[in-house]
């Protein structure tokens, strides 16, 4: 009889152990959904702030882009007028 006896108080000491898992484990994952659902919140609010970097990263690109044409164009005007005719190299920009 000792022996049934020391089996159910471990059974019941197990399902305390699992019970209080379960309960730390719920806690866990509401946490875990209120820490996505703000860190959702934040990048919604950031994002207008992306796409404005985005948009003034394309302007420069623009503005870049015609100030190579025009550099060009007066390049091979300049070229044009000399007898000696020679391929101008292309302007490049780089930026960081």
């Amino acid at each position: 009889m000792a022996t049934l006896t020391e089996t159910k108080e471990t059974l019941s000491d197990a399902r305390k152990s699992v019970n209080s898992i379960t309960d730390e484990a719920e806690e866990l994952i509401h946490e875990a959904n209120k820490i996505s659902a703000d860190v959702k919140g934040k990048m919604e609010a950031v994002d207008p702030l992306i796409d404005s970097v985005h948009d003034m990263g394309d302007m420069i690109h623009d503005v870049t882009s015609s100030i190579k044409r025009t550099a060009l164009q007066k390049e091979d005007r300049k070229t044009n007028d000399s007898k000696d005719k020679q391929k101008s190299k292309p302007v490049q920009i780089k930026l960081k």
